[in-house]
C-alpha cells in the first residue's frame, strides 16, 4: 500500500474534522429542536370576575347620568341597543334604539339639574356560553331626584333592568335597558 503524502493526509483529516463538526452541530440542533418546550398560557375568567366587572360598569353608567354626560353615557350601548322608558314616566315613555338613545339622553339630561340617583337594590345574573359569549342581567331599584327645566323638582322610584353582553370577555356593552317608573312625582314648576 502506498502512503499518502503529508499534504493529502492533512486534507483528509481536515475533511473528517469538518464532517464530525457538521454532524455534531446537526445532532445538537436537532436535539435542541426536539427538546424545545412550548408554554401555553390560558386565561380563565370566572363568573365572579364578570359579575365584578358588570357591577362596576353599572355604577359608572349611573354616575355618567348624574354627571349629565350624555356622550359618554351613549358609549355604554351596543350599536343595536334598545332603551325603554315605561310606566309613570310623565310623558317620557318610549322605545329608543340606535342613535335615538343618544338623542333621548341628551334631551333628558340637558333639561335636568342636580340629578341624584341612588341604588336601593341590586341583583345580577351572569350567563356564559361555551362559545365565549356572555350575558349579564342587572335588576335594580333606583331612587331618582333632581330638578328640571320642564318638570321642576322631581323624585321617583324606578325598576331598572339592563342586559350587558360581551363576546369572549371583550368590552361589555348594553344591549337592552328598561326603566319602569313605579312612581314619579313632580313637586314644582320648571325653571327657565
Amino acid at each position: 500500500m502506498e502512503r499518502l503524502s503529508r499534504g493529502a493526509s492533512l486534507f483528509i483529516i481536515a475533511v473528517l474534522v469538518a464532517l464530525v463538526g457538521i454532524i455534531g452541530y446537526s445532532f445538537g440542533s436537532a436535539q435542541t429542536i426536539f427538546s424545545t418546550e412550548s408554554t401555553t398560557t390560558t386565561t380563565t375568567t370566572t363568573v365572579e370576575s364578570y359579575s365584578q366587572i358588570v357591577s362596576l360598569l353599572f355604577a359608572s353608567h349611573l354616575q355618567k347620568m348624574e354627571l349629565r354626560n350624555a356622550s359618554e353615557l351613549f358609549e355604554d350601548y351596543a350599536p343595536n341597543a334598545v332603551l325603554v322608558w315605561e310606566g309613570n314616566a310623565q310623558g317620557l315613555q318610549g322605545t329608543y334604539s340606535g342613535s335615538n338613545i343618544s338623542i333621548f339622553w341628551c334631551s333628558f339630561l340637558c333639561h335636568t339639574q342636580n340629578l341624584l340617583i341612588s341604588n336601593s337594590s341590586y341583583s345580577e345574573t351572569v350567563y356564559s356560553s361555551v362559545s365565549g359569549s356572555s350575558i349579564s342581567i342587572v335588576n335594580s331599584t333606583l331612587l331618582l331626584s333632581g330638578r328640571g327645566t320642564i318638570m321642576g323638582n322631581f323624585s321617583g322610584t324606578i325598576s331598572v333592568r339592563i342586559v350587558y353582553n360581551t363576546d369572549n370577555g371583550n368590552k361589555w356593552m348594553i344591549t337592552d335597558e328598561s326603566w319602569n317608573f313605579i312612581q314619579l312625582t313632580e313637586t314644582g314648576q320648571g325653571y327657565a
